[in-house]
């Protein structure tokens, strides 16, 4: 009975529950949350009446009275779900970045993965950076590691399947109706497989069509006699292509074009069709288009820029490799040598080297004391410089290692009794171009710079740039003096900012006049160093008349040039005088290591002319002060820039820049870099760059080789006779580490015409080779190594051995004489003598002519009666008359039309009767009339100038002027 009570009560209380409940929700329920709005029926907002006249005083909660709206106004419920947007955090494609760290060498392409099994069948995964382990290996069961290869691939292929179904649409319709225009998949109507593989063809065409047509009508209301219409019609038609097509015909055939109407060359446009076949097929590729042929050969190179067919194929050990095409270049070779060397020179007196400095201007009183006496005086040697502790900085950047700060000056003391500069010497705010400067600097090695210590001037080694600046600092011996900031003094740090002594200044000019002084002008560079004294040659010449001789064209002075400019004082070493001779004195006049001529006077084309040389002085016209004053750009374009040359031979190293120059157009892929017969490797031993046709000798012992050759290709700008190239390559597998090839080509090359001169003759040039090649292990090499002291190794030592022979059967001109007695012999000439005369007009516009000077004639009187001269002018006139005389009176046999047979002839009169322009002889008119036949020293002349930039007679080598003249002459009783 308790128990169904208590039953009772709960259920009652769960009843009650259940209803409180349902009408909390329909009290929610019936209660609007939206923004704006509220229930009217429990609200305390005042509603205005509709009607402003009524005179209903209370307010109303009637919902159908209206509200002012521009009171309350609806909002609507979804305004807020522009800030609940979702934006996730990486859009599609994004790529979170890995974390790395210089220490863990993640994708390091030197950390290699190695997969092996051990003697259980377990996979043993190691990973080794420079056969070094740098983790413990990994050892899993054989049947895991396959499951979690096969779990790894699903996921791979599972993503790139979900990335390209959700890719972005980034592209827009008239892209893809483009694309599915020129991107063309056709399956061929085969059941089976074609002989291209998968029956389908697949065509991707991308590229640009301008095509530009327009038409033009012109109508002229000019009133004109003639049988041309007043209307005229025209049509421009023009086209550019811009092509790629990629093409496929099964798995097989491949094609792949590129083709551009405005590229400048035809060898540009490449076209390639090739067909590849399966592993065991016979036919392994064939390719038409723009091909190439490697032969593999040391004597018969391989053949790039080739435009034809060819084919590899495979006969189970022999391999087959041929050719047909057109040849669309040609080879050249470049020996280089850094050996010992034999050259002919010639220097400009204003080509002086730039690499000499003067430490101070008081060093050069020393230099001519030092260069001129064998003992030097006490002056210079207490000015000498301790070699020791000298240092040179030169300007520098922030990357290069141990780079100090510099403040430089160039007029700069010793350093003061303080011990230390001034630290204003150190900032330099306001740098002065030429005076001082501040920056970073780097202390040269003693191999980059060679000092003269008594002398007092440095010689860089290294080249340069112009607007670099460098420093020095030193001390001098005796006297124990110090200029500049030593680096390795006990009381510098480090960090210490230097002060230098500038030598060279940033973009050096003459008004820089303390630096301009500090810069040698007397010293010459040869094309050689380390030179050879046997045979060596040195001359100084002066051009006269056109002819380059070794003394002045002045009366009683035979001295020769050399001779005056201090260059030759000895016979023989120090003794003896004059001999017209280069003095070969090593650390006086030559710098034999550095290949540089010194001169022993500071000017030598100024100061050694003024002197009195045998009581006769030089006149200044024989000077050449513009090359002290002025720069090499402005001395070199002077009237006297070539009065002067250094002219010789010598024998010495040529040395090779490590960059080396192949012009334009070399052809991709056919540079050949090799010492002797040893063939170099590319991007090891050197690098090539054939958009510039430069190549960057990284080998040391190439550059100092005697025997270094760069073979290559260049494509020919213009093919106007056709080039067939010919050529197979066959290898016959022996064994494995032997193999037995051969190599035949042929090339041929045409001609436009039967004519043909020396050096463009039509060639037909065969080559056959055979080369062998072979490898074997040698225990016994082994065994001979560690019977060295220290060697112990069971390594296997490896001989290999190659062979080769080839043959050259050449016709170096397959233009035979067709005339038996020439016995079939070859024909070409030496000129066609076409385009041989060359003819500069003089012009006969007579507002280009004027009076001419006064001649140099005797027949008119002495060569020095100017005076005279002038008062024999006759009058003169000289006029055109336009189209007055016909070209057939001129070259009888010469057929023009007839409305060409006009000229305009230049009309000269002189009449010696009358008295010329420029002629103030009052007596003119009375010579001939006591004495006859004078008037026949009367004259007159015209002149025109020359411009030499335009017309320079003497480089194009005329030889005579000629003149078409008709002369109407008046004879006179006294003439």
């Amino acid at each position: 009975m308790g128990s169904t009570s208590v039953t009772n009560n709960l259920y009652k209380l769960w009843s009650a529950k259940f209803l409180l409940i349902i009408i909390i929700l329909f009290v929610i329920s019936n209660v609007s949350f939206s923004q704006g709005r509220r229930d009217r029926a429990n609200s305390n907002f005042n509603y205005k009446k509709t009607t402003p006249t009524d005179t209903s005083g209370t307010a109303l909660a009637d919902s159908l009275l209206g509200r002012d709206s521009t009171i309350i106004l609806p909002v609507d419920s979804t305004a807020r779900i522009k800030y609940f947007k979702y934006v996730p955090e990486y859009a599609f494609g994004t790529t979170i970045p890995r974390k790395t760290s210089p220490i863990i060498l993640d994708n390091s392409s030197n950390i290699k993965k190695e997969i092996s099994f051990d003697s259980s069948g377990n996979v043993v995964i190691t990973e080794k950076f420079d056969d070094y382990d740098i983790r413990a290996p990994l050892i899993i069961p054989l049947d895991q590691y396959l499951a979690q290869r096969s779990a790894i691939n699903t996921n791979n292929i599972f993503g790139e399947i979900v990335g390209e179904k959700f890719q972005g649409n980034t592209k827009d319709d008239i892209t893809k109706l483009f694309e599915k225009i020129t991107d063309i998949t056709i399956p061929l109507p085969f059941k089976s497989e074609s002989i291209f593989g998968p029956p389908s063809l697949s065509l991707k065409i991308n590229g640009a069509v301008d095509i530009t047509a327009s038409y033009q009508n012109s109508t002229s209301d000019q009133t004109i006699i003639s049988g041309l219409s007043n209307s005229n019609n025209s049509i421009n038609f023009k086209q550019e292509v811009q092509l790629t097509a990629k093409g496929t015909v099964g798995d097989k055939l491949f094609i792949d074009a590129d083709y551009n109407t405005q590229r400048l060359f035809d060898f540009e446009n490449q076209l390639k069709i090739k067909y590849e076949g399966y592993a065991d097929e016979v036919i392994k590729r064939i390719e038409g288009g723009n091909v190439s042929l490697q032969t593999n050969s040391g004597l018969i190179g391989s053949s790039q820029a080739l435009f034809g067919v060819i084919g590899d194929f495979q006969l189970g050990a022999l391999s087959l490799s041929a050719v047909v095409s057109q040849k669309k270049s040609k080879t050249e070779t470049k020996d280089y040598s850094g050996g010992a060397v034999e050259q002919e020179y010639i220097l400009k007196a204003w080509d002086y080297s730039d690499n000499h400095y003067f430490l101070d201007t008081i060093y050069k009183t020393s230099f001519l004391d030092f260069f001129n006496n064998t003992n030097i005086t006490q002056q210079t040697s207490q000015l000498s410089v301790d070699d020791q502790s000298f240092e040179v900085w030169v300007q520098t950047d922030n990357t290069t290692v141990g780079y100090r700060r510099a403040g430089l000056h160039v007029d700069l003391g010793a350093i003061p009794t303080s011990g230390s500069y001034n630290d204003s010497l150190k900032t330099v705010p306001n740098p002065q171009q030429g005076t001082s400067a501040f920056g970073l600097v780097r202390k040269l090695q003693t191999s980059e710079y060679s000092l003269n210590k008594y002398a007092g001037f440095i010689t860089l080694k290294i080249s340069l740039p112009d607007n670099y600046f460098a420093g020095v600092a030193y001390k001098r011996t005796q006297t124990g003096e110090q200029f500049g900031t030593i680096s390795t003094d006990t009381n510098v740090k480090s960090t210490d900012t230097l002060v230098l002594k500038m030598v060279k200044v940033q973009t050096l000019i003459p008004a820089n006049t303390l630096a301009w002084e500090l810069k040698m002008k007397n010293i010459y560079r040869l094309p050689v160093s380390r030179i050879v004294r046997e045979g060596f040659e040195f001359k100084v010449n002066f051009l006269s008349d056109g002819i380059y001789n070794p003394t002045f064209p002045i009366p009683n002075l035979n001295t020769y040039i050399i001779t005056i400019l201090g260059l030759d004082k000895y016979t023989n070493g120090r003794s003896g005088g004059p001999d017209t001779q280069f003095d070969f004195l090593p650390g006086t006049t030559i710098d034999q290591e550095n290949g540089y001529i010194i001169f022993p006077t500071l000017k030598p084309f100024l100061t050694s002319l003024r002197d009195t040389i045998n009581g006769i002085t030089i006149d200044s016209s024989y000077w050449y002060p513009q090359i002290y004053s002025e720069l090499k750009s402005s001395s070199k374009l002077l009237p006297n820039a070539n009065n002067f040359e250094m002219r010789g031979k010598a024998r010495g190293e040529a040395g090779i820049s490590n960059t080396l120059s192949l012009g334009f157009n070399v052809v991709q892929g056919s540079v050949v870099v090799r010492i002797g017969e040893q063939t170099l490797n590319p991007n090891v031993d050197y690098s090539v760059d054939y958009s510039t046709g430069t190549v960057v000798i990284r080998n040391a012992a190439a550059l100092l080789s005697k025997d270094l050759r760069v073979s290559y290709e260049t494509n020919d700008l213009f093919t106007l006779a056709s080039k067939t190239f010919l050529g197979i390559k066959g290898d016959y597998k022996i064994s494995e580490k032997s193999k037995l090839g051969f190599t035949v080509v042929n090339l041929k090359q045409e001609t436009l015409n039967d004519k043909v001169r020396i050096g463009e003759e039509p060639t037909n040039n065969t080559m056959i080779g055979v080369d062998f090649q072979t490898e074997f292990n040698s225990k016994l090499l082994t065994n001979l190594v560690n019977l060295l002291p220290g060697y112990n190794t069971k390594a296997l030592s490896t001989v290999t051995l190659r062979g080769e022979i080839a043959s050259i059967n050449p016709d170096p001109n397959t233009n035979k004489s067709v005339i038996p007695i020439d016995n079939n012999e070859a024909v070409a000439y030496i000129d066609d003598m076409e385009g041989v005369k060359k003819i500069i007009s003089l012009g006969g516009t007579y507002n280009t002519w004027t009076f001419s000077s006064v001649p140099l004639s005797d027949f008119i009187g002495p060569q020095d009666s100017l005076k005279l001269k002038q008062s024999k002018r006759g009058k003169m006139s000289w006029f055109n008359i336009a189209n007055s005389a016909l070209l057939t009176d001129i070259y009888p046999n010469k057929d023009v039309q007839t409305s060409q047979n006009t000229v305009t002839p230049f009309y000269m009169v002189y009449n010696p009767t009358k008295r010329g322009t420029y002629n103030y002889n009052g007596k003119f008119d009375t010579i001939g009339t006591t004495t006859p036949g004078n008037k026949a020293t009367t004259w007159n002349g015209v002149m025109k100038y020359l411009n030499t930039t335009s017309n320079d007679l003497v480089n194009e080598n005329i030889n005579f002027i000629e003149f078409s003249m008709k002369i109407e002459r008046e004879i006179m009783p006294e003439i």
